[in-house]
């Protein structure tokens, strides 16, 4: 518990220093150059209710995230932190699935991500959103988040990797939506209503 509260701490104090209070981290497994991690340890803050917060996790898992996940699966171990502009200009993201199906109804706009590369095909990454109002990530928010991540090795540390994580990877999106909301501390009612579907 005091890792997770020094985790949160950092990464709230780094969302406040680039104006982004919504944010997660994770410790995911199974990476790959043509595979999605599987995530085996999640802690989010900011989100003003679950459905967002719901949505954007499973836009992770969904087809219209391939246009994200096909990016970042090109960096695959390397530290990389990008800006949405970075991977994506204007009028393609607004026009895109992600954006109308996910993040609009989210509420949710712009993002900035960062993945460090750990050994065993492990990853520890950052995720930050701003709503439509707060405007763009810039290019110093990318550069201070790349420089926390690359200096603070305590927040890539443990949990160990649990036995089953590695299995992880062969779910299906389903069930890796599940199993992050699981992580999250969601028990199945939660999860139920907030995936829309029966317990």
């Amino acid at each position: 518990r005091e890792m997770a509260a020094r985790r949160r701490h950092l990464v709230r104090g780094l969302g406040g220093l680039i104006g982004a209070d919504i944010w997660y981290w994770v410790r995911s497994a199974g990476a790959g150059p043509d595979t999605d991690p599987a995530v085996f340890a999640f802690l989010t803050g900011g989100w003003a209710s679950q459905e967002p917060q719901a949505l954007i996790v499973t836009s992770h898992h969904a087809p219209a995230g391939s246009l994200i996940n096909e990016h970042f699966q090109r960096r695959f171990g390397q530290h990389f932190t990008y800006i949405r502009a970075d991977i994506v200009p204007d009028d393609v993201w607004y026009a895109s699935e992600l954006y109308r199906h996910y993040y609009q109804p989210a509420g949710l706009d712009d993002f900035l991500i960062s993945a460090y590369p750990l050994p065993d095909g492990l990853v520890s990454g950052v995720g930050f959103h701003r709503p439509p109002a707060a405007g763009g990530f810039s290019p110093r928010d990318r550069a201070l988040v790349h420089l926390v991540m690359e200096k603070g090795q305590w927040l890539h540390r443990g949990p160990e990797l649990p036995a089953a994580a590695s299995a992880g990877a062969g779910l299906s999106p389903r069930c890796r939506e599940v199993l992050l909301h699981l992580l999250n501390g969601d028990s199945r009612k939660q999860i139920a209503r907030k995936l829309h579907r029966s317990e």
